[in-house]
């Protein structure tokens, strides 16, 4: 169990960094489960004096009583309510984890493209030579390894033609990987498919220098596709979308 937590929490870090602007969403969710995980043992229903999320809250002191025929004003006792997070929603943290369990059975039919998924975590959290070694490594497991190339047209050249070879292998890569299937079932929520974020990785890369390029049509197509797949915008593609535009 140990081992599956931490390989959760890897997941979790590499992919809010991907995307720390635009997965909020995400992350409150990812820290919804963590918390149902840890804490269902000590409170395994909300009661009264207990939140939801492990913690409990001690009722603030009502105004004493006071005689009428004294009429003084009553005094307010001061309380130090320890601060609570917001509850946990139950809905988000099970979608959080039917999409994880999704993505497991989705590479669990592909064992090299997961050994070079899981490269490719390694490679995001490295630095240097090694970031590109780990991607190489990665694309010699599994050509299908969208964000292989993804890191290789950031890192390992510095010719923008070249990196959108890349990007553009990178993107049939994630299209052989997923199949026909995701795209005409998931689009509409395609982000929430963990294992569609290496190809919408190396999408929104590539709308990006195809824009720097002066190929502004293609960039602009690209975005349209990523916004009618994932309308959600995790991404932030349609800012990025007006500040062409504008």
């Amino acid at each position: 169990m140990d081992s599956e937590v931490a390989g959760f929490l890897t997941f979790c870090r590499v992919e809010r960094r991907l995307a720390e602007l635009t997965c909020t969403d995400y992350e409150r969710d990812v820290q919804a489960c963590l918390r149902f995980l840890s804490e269902r043992t000590n409170c395994a229903a909300p009661s009264r004096g207990c939140t939801g999320s492990g913690e409990s809250v001690r009722t603030p002191a009502r105004f004493p009583v006071v005689a009428k025929r004294k009429r003084k004003p009553p005094r307010v006792v001061p309380t130090t309510a320890p601060v609570v997070g917001p509850p946990i929603d139950l809905d988000s943290a099970a979608s959080v984890l039917a999409s994880i369990a999704r993505s497991t059975e989705f590479y669990t039919d592909d064992p090299p493209l997961f050994e070079a998924q899981q490269l490719m975590y390694d490679a995001f959290e490295a630095e240097g030579r090694r970031r590109v070694e780990l991607a190489r490594r990665a694309l010699s497991l599994s050509p299908d390894c969208a964000d292989a190339y993804l890191l290789l047209a950031e890192d390992a050249t510095a010719d923008a033609e070249e990196a959108r070879a890349l990007l553009e292998q990178g993107v049939a890569a994630g299209e052989r990987a997923l199949g026909p299937r995701i795209f005409a079932e998931g689009a509409g929520y395609f982000w929430g498919l963990v294992e569609t974020r290496p190809y919408m990785r190396a999408r929104a890369a590539l709308a990006a220098l195809l824009w720097k390029l002066g190929r502004r049509e293609e960039a602009l197509e690209h975005a349209r596709e990523l916004l009618r797949l994932n309308p959600n915008d995790n991404q932030g593609i349609r800012y990025q979308q007006a500040k062409w535009l504008l």
